[in-house]
């Protein structure tokens, strides 16, 4: 079992390297989460100063800093705070 269940995660690890490799995906990870991005064409993504801005990642136009940008698209991955799904949907009301 403990065979099988390796070949499958190696398996399935390099399809997704695979795959993020021919998109040029970005990893982006932290404490209990990891996951890969793409930038759009047209955006450049920052990781290494984004956070000064408590962020995870930014994207700017074309190659212009943060302070440059005409737009900006931002993640940040936030903790859910002990909530269950039903006390989240009722703070949005």
């Amino acid at each position: 079992m403990k065979k099988a269940m390796l070949i499958i995660f190696i398996f399935s690890f390099g399809v997704i390297t695979g795959f993020a490799q021919k998109k040029d995906a970005l990893f982006i990870y932290g404490e209990g989460f990891s996951f890969w991005v793409i930038e759009p064409e047209g955006w450049l993504c920052h990781t290494e100063d984004a956070f000064r801005y408590t962020m995870n990642a930014y994207f700017c136009l074309g190659k212009k800093k943060i302070n440059k940008s005409p737009a900006i698209m931002h993640i940040t991955v936030l903790g859910k705070g002990g909530d269950t799904i039903q006390q989240s949907l009722a703070i949005d009301r």
